[in-house]
């Protein structure tokens, strides 16, 4: 996932992940002001921003299967 983002960020210099659209919907005002001529040009802020990634599972089942009994029918 970080090299995807950083990828994004460097390579690409596109927000294909949305971050900009989450700004938008919590702080419009900021974002429609300070944030939204400078995120893919001028300051370009999304290709400079930080981004901490954290993960939180919820393990449904638990057990094994084995598939590969299924796919060689």
């Amino acid at each position: 996932m970080e090299k995807s983002i950083i990828k994004a960020q460097k390579d690409l210099n596109t927000d294909i992940f949305g971050f900009g659209e989450y700004l938008r919907m919590h702080d419009y005002q900021n974002w429609k002001k300070n944030i939204q001529p400078n995120w893919e040009r001028g300051k370009k802020l999304f290709a400079n921003s930080n981004v901490d990634i954290s993960v939180r599972t919820e393990l449904r089942t638990f057990g094994s299967t084995d598939r590969t009994k299924i796919l060689r029918k």
